[in-house]
Order: structure tokens, then C-alpha cells, then sequence
């Protein structure tokens, strides 16, 4: 109106633009936002901001003066310290853009809103820091802004919805510098090398690369062109339309763009690290550069659809960790890209699983980092946020998934199983509605033959053969903590049952591993890579090849009869002790979250591996108790399992989800049953059974009150089976007591005691109670808990833990951080018995101290480091137990009898029992064998002499020649089969059982299917012996026909 342009600055000029004639208004400075409809402006002077009292002015457009102010004024710690504003006249809407004032990572600016159709009004908003200058869209009452939080960027839509700006619409992983063309409905952001072009609907169109170190000045309107400086005062012009996709100029590639290889149903391979994208049609022999319109960005996922062959159909998923992504598709097998994000409020694209029968349904599922997962029914082209389905609140931590799949059958089951905080979720319809299995979720497969077999392998520790519905761990033969990151199939997997598994150890390491039986158990990859080859990522190839790649890039196959597969050395020394048990034969159990039990017979000499299914994460803790029958329970995270007589079984009647943190059982176990577990904060609650561990019931619950936390300890009194005593701690609770054999329990209120966590809880057969607790406290009581005496006091030196108590007559002692303390006086007076403990040497004193046990005479004691040590001398001088664990051909050997010249490797101990019929070692290997067991008997297959060894009952029956290869039926009798109630021995096993008449009388039906594993065999001269993953020996003679 008054034909004039007004330049923010010190000071502030006014230009008339019919004269061309500027004047200069000295001792006015700052930011100029004119308001064409009225007689006024907006004036915002330079300000320090906590330290000058800052505000916005308004003031007459003719003179520039005026006293008026936007915020009510304020003294300068609490002014509004506003930096610039914005103004969409049409709607007479004012946007402040203010700092915070704060230093540091939470530093940043916010958006303000005012109402200025009249004498300014504010209008409220979202106070979330920390926003850029917003860009406005008058036509349609909205604006845009972006916003960065830390390591993440996001753009906002915002519009007036009465007296409130809502953000409307928030795209995650984009910002920038914003201009808008309000005419075409065009949003513009230029960020670090590109430009992005997005709708109103915040929906991506196009990602063009720019020249580094661009700022953004201006967008004309009306020519629709972006105006760019750089840092050399140069400016650049570009057009919003036109220009053709080209490859892109990806920058040079890092340590961590490791190559992956994703294989299309035709055999087209596509290979991709870090911002290249290659595709290779004749078997990988060469090479092409693909990705005409797809950003130089970060390649997270490639995906090939079911039916490539006819529709060529390639997606996409690029990620920048928080400033930038995107999804893009192609239909022409990847020669040319196009955005695909309609629905999308994430571009960082974390993985795509598009159905296995894609050609039916046309559905794609994705995960991204901020917002969740995503669902497309139409082949990618638009997609539909889930969270809602899931989510516990509309925060972005509460939305994210970690992993998701779909069941080969998706069409006809609508199975998608999905990794949600780290608990594991199962639909059945599509992703609408979900069940909490209380599994830890990570990468989860189903097996390729899932519609016959229902199997599916989640993290490589779970496994499922009722598609999903109940989960047995199968983590045997994981030697590391760590997350699997990928699981994939033997192309022959039907027949094979072979199944691999990456687990990422640490940043640095991935280790694979492999299972013959269906993911059962598992081998690790031991040998025959290069030994400057660092293993990085895996795959297998149709022809069962395995595709490795190195850390640096390198690629090899090689197929896996090449490679030595079997269990590494596991050194007990080097593994933190953190539950160790005795049974009543006098084996020692040790177990470790991820490493599972091991047992030695030998007083800590040897160790071998128990089979024990589970493993759980380096943060978990182990958890095992032995009974007067040789009943173990233990339990490594999630679950606890019992073991009888070699054999490990999850226990089904606790709740899913309990992660034990304390257990007990009776001394009296034998004749009452009776054992006790506790749970983590997650399930605080005492589970009771009387019936060795089939049912169980709850008796105490801790969820009632918010302070109350774990159950951290269990003791059941000496005289349990007459005074029905024991006690358990819970944290933030205190003492539970139950005199009635764990029915009921009674909290104990002692308000001195309450909130010490205890870490350690036993009963003296005089009666007292004593309790270690973190702080280096150790409690005693002589009233069943209703008083304390703290004797902390009494112990020299300092310590944080009071993690274990054993006790030998008057002998108490105590194991804590900083090694083992020794009374002779029934607590009274104590003393460091340390005395050949290994050094722990990051901290330069005696090992820690996590479990005492006395049995015959001995004390064992499990470490943080050293493993075992034993005293036996009452507990003043230790010495190491064991030397190492895990695998058998580790343990140290015998002597032999003088007539023969060596002892054996293995087995000494059986070897020594059966000398006679055995007579003298010839020679020893490690090889695969797979097992049946049968109504009376049992049958052992071993592969590298193809020969099968039948047993009725405990008794050898006879060897065998396995005759049997896949050119013969599966099944040789068909008059017996095939039945799945009871199975047919099948294959080799199934031969001798069809062919044999005495073997199919003396051994009855088959009880269970197949199951392969790695075993130790040690020749002899008239027969040899084998070891079964349970840690049996198995002994065959055959100069005595045992």
C-alpha cells in the first residue's frame, strides 16, 4: 500500500520503491516484519538474550516508533528473547521464532503464535524445541516448520484449529531450510547436499542432489525458483521443475558399508552398501550400477518382490540416522526410482518385509525408527500407520518396532509376528490387533516349508512348531552374547533341515552359526575362512553356497562342507560364574546367562556342556538351584526350565513373561515337591509348586504397591519339613515370611531394613536369618526378621557386594566384590580368607565373589573372573578348580594302563569303567550324528562313517551299515507309514527298523522325530564311546557285544 520496502539491519532502512530514494532510522536495529493491512509493523531488536529484557515492538509504519510490545514485559531471565517474526496477513496470524535461553543440548528455539486481527492475542501452541523459521501458506491457513531434536530432524504442518496452532502433521527424518509455493502446493527443503520436494501432505515427489554448503535465501513465486548462496558469496538459481534422474554420485565408501545381497526369484542379485546400489544378471560374474533417481543416501533396506519375474518390482529404504531417508520404488527390475510415501509420516526406512504371496495380496510392511510400522495393501504405492494398533501412548519411543515378518501362508493367515520394546507381538489379522507373547523379540524367520512344519526361529534362541503360538528355547551351542541379525535357509532345507544365524557380538563382531536340525541346536563357524578374513555379513546362494562378506569389503563363497562347523573352547576361567549348584552325587553346576549350565564330575577338574536350551542377554543374570533328588531348575532371562535326568524342559504352568530373579527349593524336596520362584519388576510376584515344578500357583503378589520391585532372594529353614518356614526378599518391601510351608506369606515391616537390596539370603541351622545386601551390609536376625543386627561394621576392608554365604558348623563365610571373608565365631568376628583367589585386574584385588557351596568336605566358589576355585581347609586358602570348559576334547586326560602306549583324549572316566571291553585308545574326531529315540530304545546315526548303532534299552543291539541315500523312498515300509502319530522312522533310521525284524520287535514304535548334533567320538580297539549334547557318555563295545 505504501509502495515501500523495509531491510532488517542496524539500522533498520526503508526503501520507496516509486523514488528509489532508502532512508536510514538511526538508533532503530533488528527485524522488520511489515503488516500490509494495517498501520503497523513488527520490530524485533538484536537482543542478549537472559541478559537484555527482549521483546517484539510494534510500531508506526510511517515513523518506526512506537512502545507497545508483543509479550507483556518481563524482567531479562524470564523475557521472551524472540529472534525474528513472520506474519501471514491474510489470516492475521503472527509466528514468533524465540529462544529458549538455555545452553547446552537443550538449547534451541520455539514457535509462538499470535492472533493479530486486532490487539494482539497469543494463541497456544506446541513448545517442543527446537524449531526453524517457519514458511507460511496463506490459501490454505497453515504453516510449516522444521524441527531438530538432538540426532533427529522432523518436519511439522502446522494449522488453527479455534484458539490453538496444532501440528496437524509431523514427518519424521526430514528438515531443512523451508521455502513453500503455496500456488502448486509445493514445500521445498534444502538440506546438506540435496533438496527434497514434498506436497502439503508432506508426501515425497522428488530428492534432487545439490552442490555441498548451499543456504537457502529466497523462493520466487512466481518463476518458481529457489535462490542459494554459498560460503563463497556465490549464487546459485534453481528451477523447481524439470531435469531428468541420473545415477547417483555416492560419496566414498567407509568401514561400515558393509555389501549385502538380496536374490530375486528369476536369479537376479542386487548388492548394496552404504549409498550404492548394484544389480548383477548373470549370477554375480559382473556388475551393474542401478538407481537412476534415487539420493546418494544410506541403502538400509533392499527388497525384491515374490513376483519380480512379472512385475519387476524393487523397493527401497534409505536412512541417515535421523536428518534424512526415504522409500523409493521401481517397477523395472531397479533401472529407475521414484518416491513412494504417500501415507509415510518416517523416511528413515529401517527394514521392508513385503508378503510372501505379494502376487495376492499386494501388501509391504515397514519399519522405521521414529514412528513405527507401516502398512501397504496396494504394492507400495500408499501406506497406513499401525502404531495405533500397539502403541501404548502417541510418544515416538513408545511407536518403535524393531523387527517385523510375515508368514509364507500371509494371505491366507494374515500371520505377522513383530519385535515391539523388545517383547515380541503376534497378529493374526493383518496387523489390527495384536497379542503381548512376552518373548524377547528380535530377527525373527519362518522356515520356507512353514505351511507343513509351522516353524519359526526368533533371535536363533526361540523356537516355535505351532506357527507362533508357544515358543521352547533353542539356543544350544550359542557360545556369545549378542542379537541375531539375520537368520536365512538352507535352499534344501526340507531335506537338509540346515539353518544359519548372524549374531552381532559387539560393534565390531558378527559371528555365524549354523544348525542341523531345524534350529534345534546350533554349531559355530570354528574354521576355514581366509585368516585376514573378518567376517561381516552372510547369506546362502540357491545353490547352497554361502555368500560372506568381509569387514572391508571382500566377498567370498564358499559352500559349508568347506567350512568347520562345532563348538569353540569355552574357557570357565574367562566366564562370570553367576550361580553354581551341587547335586547330590556331588556334580558341580555352573551357569552364565549366555553360556548357559555347564557340569563337571570331577570336582571342578573338567567341564562339558549340559545342553541347556536357553541363553539369554550379557545383562541377564543366571539363576539355578539343585534338589536332594537331583532335580535342577535354572533359568538364564526369560523362563525358568527344569532338568531331569539329562534333559532340560520348559516349565509351562508359570505366567509367560517371568523373568525369575530368585529360587528355592525344599531341603525336603524329594518327598514334598516343594520349590519357590520369584520375578523381576516386570512380574513381582512368588509362584509356588508342591508337584516338582508341573503346576504352579501364585502365593505372594508384589505388583499391588509401585515401590515394590523384585523378588531378589529365596531361603527355605533347615527344618522346613516340620516348621513350614521360609522367607523371601522383596525390594523396596522388605522380608516376606511364610510359615506354612510358602501357602501364604506375611510382609515383614521393618522400616531399618526395607529398601536394602539383598542379594543373598540363608538360614543356619540354629535359626538365625542372615541377609547380604548391596552396600556391603550383612544382616543377621535371631527373630525370624522382626529385628536386625547389621554386622558391616565388623568385616575389614569396604565392599559394595554381599553376594554369597555358605556355612560349615560355625564357619560362616561371606563372598563379596572384593573377595571371601571367613567367621569361626557364627558372625561375631570376621577376617579377609582370600588367599588364592585370582586378581581381578581391572581393579587390582581379589576376584568377585558371586556363589559359595559346600559339599563333601569342600567349598566351591564361583567367580566374576577365574571361574571356580575350591578351599578344603575349611575356607581359608583356595585354589583353581577348573582349568576349561566346554568342548570335551578339552578335558584333561587320565593316565593310561601301563599296556597301552597313550591315554585317550576323551572320556576318561568311561573309558576307566569299561577298560576291558574297550581296550586301548586309537584315535579320536569330532563329526555330526543325529539320534531317534524309540518305545525301548534308541538309534544313533554318525556321518562320517555312514553307520547306524541300535540300542534296546541301555544295551547295544547291533551296528549298521546305512544303506540308505536320496535316491530310495523316505519311508521303506509303507505298510507302517508315513504316520506323524506315532512317526515312521524315515531315511537310514527308517531302513534298519523295516529291514530288521529283531531291531522293529525289541525297539517298538519311534517317540520322536530326528535330531542331529555335533559329538566327540573316541576310537578303541574293540569299540568306542560318544557324547550326547546332555553331557552322557554313550559307551559301544564291540569285542564283549555291550
Amino acid at each position: 500500500r505504501r509502495h515501500r520496502l523495509y531491510l532488517s539491519g542496524t539500522p533498520v532502512r526503508v526503501v520507496d520503491l516509486q523514488t528509489r530514494q532508502v532512508t536510514a532510522y538511526p538508533g532503530v536495529s533488528g527485524q522488520v516484519t511489515p503488516d500490509p493491512g494495517t498501520d503497523r509493523l513488527f520490530l524485533t531488536p538484536p537482543c542478549r538474550c537472559r541478559i537484555s529484557q527482549c521483546n517484539t515492538y510494534i510500531v508506526s509504519a510511517g515513523t518506526l516508533t512506537g512502545t507497545q510490545t508483543l509479550f507483556p514485559p518481563a524482567p531479562p531471565l524470564t523475557a521472551e528473547c524472540v529472534v525474528r517474526t513472520r506474519l501471514d496477513s491474510p489470516n492475521r496470524l503472527l509466528y514468533a521464532h524465540i529462544d529458549n535461553g538455555t545452553p547446552g543440548s537443550n538449547s534451541g528455539h520455539y514457535l509462538a503464535a499470535f492472533d493479530v486481527s486486532a490487539a494482539p492475542r497469543r494463541l497456544e501452541m506446541p513448545q517442543a524445541i527446537s524449531y526453524g523459521q517457519p514458511v507460511l501458506d496463506p490459501p490454505r491457513a497453515r504453516a510449516f516448520a522444521s524441527r531438530y531434536r538432538l540426532d533427529r530432524t522432523f518436519i511439522e504442518r502446522f494449522e488453527r484449529r479455534g484458539q490453538t496452532i496444532t501440528a496437524t502433521l509431523t514427518l519424521a527424518g526430514a528438515g531443512g531450510n523451508l521455502a513453500y509455493d503455496p500456488t502448486f502446493d509445493r514445500l521445498y527443503a534444502v538440506g546438506d547436499r540435496s533438496i527434497q520436494v514434498f506436497n502439503g501432505s508432506l508426501t515425497l515427489l522428488a530428492d534432487a542432489p545439490l552442490p555441498p554448503d548451499l543456504s537457502l535465501q529466497t523462493f520466487d513465486p512466481r518463476r518458481r525458483r529457489l535462490y542459494l548462496s554459498d560460503n563463497n558469496g556465490g549464487l546459485h538459481i534453481f528451477a523447481a521443475v524439470g531435469g531428468q534422474p541420473a545415477l547417483p554420485e555416492p560419496p566414498p565408501p567407509t568401514e561400515a558399508d558393509i555389501p549385502q545381497l538380496r536374490l530375486a526369484p528369476n536369479g537376479d542379485m542386487f548388492r548394496f552398501a552404504g549409498p550404492a546400489l548394484f544389480r548383477s544378471t548373470d549370477g554375480g560374474d559382473t556388475w551393474t550400477q542401478i538407481g537412476a533417481g534415487l539420493p546418494a543416501r544410506n541403502i538400509t533396506a533392499v527388497e525384491v518382490s515374490p513376483a519380480y519375474p512379472d512385475d519387476g518390482l524393487v523397493l527401497v529404504g534409505l536412512n541417515e540416522y535421523g536428518r534424512a531417508g526415504g522409500l523409493f520404488r521401481s517397477t523395472d527390475r531397479g533401472d529407475t526410482w521414484q518416491a513412494s510415501t504417500r501415507g509415510l509420516t518416517d523416511l528413515e526406512i529401517e527394514q521392508i518385509v513385503v508378503s510372501p504371496t505379494f502376487a495376492r495380496d499386494r501388501t509391504i510392511f515397514l519399519t522405521t525408527t521414529a514412528h513405527g510400522l507401516f502398512r501397504s495393501t496396494d504394492g507400495g504405492q500408499s501406506w497406513q500407520a499401525l502404531s495405533r494398533t500397539y502403541a501404548t501412548s502417541p510418544w515416538e519411543e513408545d511407536r518403535r518396532v524393531n523387527f517385523a515378518a510375515l508368514s509364507p501362508t500371509f494371505a491366507d493367515d494374515g500371520l505377522v509376528l513383530m519385535s515391539y520394546r523388545g517383547l515380541l507381538h503376534r497378529s493374526t489379522d493383518r496387523g489390527r490387533h495384536w497379542e503381548n507373547l512376552t518373548l524377547p523379540g528380535s530377527f525373527t524367520a519362518f522356515s520356507p516349508t512353514f505351511a507343513r512344519d509351522g516353524l519359526v526361529l526368533v533371535d536363533a534362541r526361540w523356537r516355535s512348531e505351532d506357527r507362533g503360538q508357544t515358543f521352547q528355547p533353542s539356543a544350544s551351542g550359542l557360545d556369545a552374547a549378542g542379537e541375531a541379525v539375520s537368520i536365512f535357509f538352507s535352499p534344501r532345507f526340507a531335506a537338509d533341515q540346515t539353518v544359519y544365524a548372524l549374531l552381532r557380538v559387539d560393534y565390531e563382531t558378527i559371528r555365524l552359526y549354523r544348525s542341523v536340525n531345524g534350529g534345534r541346536s546350533w554349531q559355530s563357524l570354528l574354521a576355514g575362512l581366509p585368516d585376514d578374513f573378518s567376517l561381516a555379513w552372510a547369506t546362502v546362494l540357491p545353490d547352497g553356497r554361502l555368500y560372506l562378506t568381509g569387514a572391508d569389503g571382500a566377498v567370498l563363497t564358499a559352500g559349508p562342507d568347506e567350512l568347520r562347523w562345532g563348538q569353540p573352547r569355552l574357557d570357565v576361567s574367562r566366564i562370570d560364574i553367576q550361580a553354581l549348584a551341587v547335586q547330590p552325587d556331588g556334580a558341580l553346576l555352573v551357569a552364565n546367562s549366555t553360556a548357559g549350565v555347564l557340569q563337571s564330575t570331577d570336582g571342578g577338574q573338567s567341564w562339558q556342556d549340559t545342553g541347556f536350551p536357553a541363553r539369554g542377554r550379557s545383562i541377564d543374570q543366571a539363576r539355578l538351584v539343585a534338589a536332594d533328588d537331583g532335580t535342577v531348575f535354572a533359568s538364564v532371562g526369560v523362563g525358568l526350565l527344569r532338568g531331569r535326568g539329562g534333559k532340560w524342559n520348559m516349565l509351562t504352568g508359570l505366567p509367560p513373561g517371568l523373568y525369575p530373579t530368585a529360587l528355592g527349593v525344599s531341603p525336603n524336596f524329594s518327598r514334598d515337591g516343594t520349590a519357590l520362584v520369584g520375578g523381576d519388576y516386570r512380574l513381582n510376584r512368588l509362584y509356588r509348586t508342591t508337584d516338582r515344578g508341573e503346576t504352579w500357583q501364585m502365593v505372594f503378589d508384589g505388583t499391588t504397591e509401585e515401590a515394590w520391585s523384585d523378588i531378589q532372594a529365596i531361603a527355605f529353614a533347615p527344618d522346613f519339613a516340620q516348621s513350614g518356614l521360609a522367607f523371601a526378599w522383596l525390594e523396596g518391601g522388605g522380608l516376606l515370611r511364610s510359615e506354612d510351608g510358602g501357602q501364604t506369606w506375611t510382609r515383614v515391616a521393618n522400616e531399618a531394613v526395607q529398601y536394602y537390596s539383598v542379594q543373598t539370603l540363608a538360614v543356619v541351622p540354629d535359626g538365625r536369618l542372615f541377609a547380604g545386601a548391596l552396600g556391603g551390609h550383612l544382616l543377621v536376625s535371631s527373630d525370624r526378621g522382626e529385628t536386625w543386627t547389621d554386622l558391616e561394621t565388623r568385616l575389614p576392608g569396604q565392599r559394595m557386594w554381599s553376594s554369597a554365604l555358605a556355612f560349615a558348623g560355625q564357619t560362616v563365610l561371606l563372598g563379596t566384590d572384593t573377595g571371601i571373608f571367613r567367621s569361626d565365631d557364627g558372625g561375631q568376628s570376621w577376617s579377609e580368607a582370600s588367599e588364592g583367589l585370582p586378581v581381578d585386574e581391572a581393579w587390582d584385588r581379589p576376584a568377585g565373589v558371586r556363589a559359595l557351596v559346600v559339599s563333601g568336605g569342600r567349598i566351591y566358589a564361583g567367580l566374576t573372573v577365574g571361574g571356580v576355585v575350591v578351599s578344603e581347609d575349611g575356607g581359608q586358602s583356595w585354589r583353581p578348580a577348573a582349568m576349561a570348559a566346554a568342548p570335551v576334547s578339552e578335558i584333561a586326560a587320565t593316565p593310561a594302563p601301563e599296556e597301552c602306549p597313550s591315554p585317550p583324549t576323551y572320556f576318561a572316566g568311561l573309558w576307566e569303567a569299561n577298560r576291558e571291553a574297550l581296550g586301548c585308545p586309537v584315535g579320536a574326531a569330532q563329526v555330526t550324528m543325529a539320534t531317534q529315540d524309540f518305545e525301548r530304545g534308541r538309534m544313533f546315526w554318525r556321518s562320517d562313517t555312514a553307520t547306524i548303532y541300535v540300542f534296546a534299552g541301555d544295551q547295544p543291539l547291533g551296528r549298521f551299515a546305512d544303506t540308505w541315500d536320496d535316491s530310495q523312498p523316505a519311508y521303506t515300509c509303507p505298510e507302517a507309514g508315513p504316520l506323524e502319530t506315532p512317526p515312521t522312522p524315515q531315511r537310514g533310521f527308517g531302513k534298519v527298523w523295516c529291514t530288521e525284524p529283531e531291531v522293529r520287535q525289541r525297539l517298538g514304535w519311534a517317540v520322536s522325530g530326528e535330531t542331529a548334533f555335533e559329538a566327540v567320538v573316541q576310537e578303541f580297539e574293540t569299540g568306542l564311546i560318544f557324547g550326547l549334547p546332555s553331557g552322557e557318555g554313550i559307551v559301544f563295545s564291540t569285542g564283549s557285544s555291550r
